[in-house]
């Protein structure tokens, strides 16, 4: 029910936003049935790992001068987008591996764009790599340590039979999924952090509780035994 009630939340503001962008323009926009061209020509395309690339940037473009229309534009991609999907299954699972790789595996896309452009443009000093490089390490350990406790939740909510976290796995789960099909960055994956640190937190109140609980089964444990050695019994 909480999923429902934010899926039509998302769709009732999105509604009115989009009719407010189409007032302003004086332009009618693609509907969601027809917006997803672009992405999911893009999140098809094998040969560039399902990343953005100059070749359907440029079919996007050049549909968009043929016919004048943006919604003739992204069905264009559409249909060129089902034609990949209808490619060989094992290219499709190669590269939906590669694109779930590329989205999960660190947090260094901020850090590392501004390397490269602070590079390009001769603007990177030594103090501004030392600082950028030390960035980039602190994201990277706290990413792998929400990813680590967040797993261990994910443990412990397995064995149990409800709880309110299930709404963000679902979140996690959805993020997953979707850029499975469709264009795909290390930086789509920023929404989720919150997520992750969310559940870590709950991860680590269980390991506290659980440790809690040790210590106090261990100590009692400890006296019955040396009751026992005593001729006395612990009740």
């Amino acid at each position: 029910m909480r999923a429902t009630l934010m899926v039509l939340a998302y769709m009732a503001v999105s509604s009115v936003l989009n009719t407010d962008i189409e007032l302003t323009i004086n332009k009618s926009t693609p509907s969601f049935s027809q917006s997803f061209g672009y992405n999911l020509l893009v999140g098809l395309n094998q040969e560039f790992s399902g990343e953005w690339n100059e070749e359907d940037s440029r079919y996007l473009y050049d549909n968009l001068e043929r016919s004048g229309s943006p919604i003739e534009a992204q069905i264009a991609c559409r249909n060129l987008a089902f034609k990949r999907l209808s490619a060989g299954p094992g290219g499709l699972f190669n590269l939906f591996i590669k694109k779930y790789e590329m989205l999960w595996e660190n947090d260094n896309y901020g850090a590392d764009w501004n390397l490269a452009f602070l590079k390009e443009q001769n603007e990177l000093t030594p103090d501004r790599e030392v600082f950028l490089n030390q960035a980039k390490s602190a994201s990277q350990i706290v990413y792998m340590v929400a990813v680590l406790f967040s797993f261990l939740t994910l443990i412990y909510l397995l064995q149990r039979k409800a709880s309110s976290l299930y709404v963000l796995v679902l979140v996690y789960l959805g993020t997953a999924a979707m850029h499975l099909m469709v264009e795909s960055q290390n930086r789509y994956h920023f929404h989720i952090l919150l997520v992750f640190i969310i559940i870590a937190s709950v991860g680590i109140k269980y390991i506290f509780e659980n440790a809690v609980t040790f210590v106090n089964t261990s100590d009692w444990e400890r006296k019955q035994k040396k009751n026992n050695k005593s001729g006395k019994r612990l009740y």
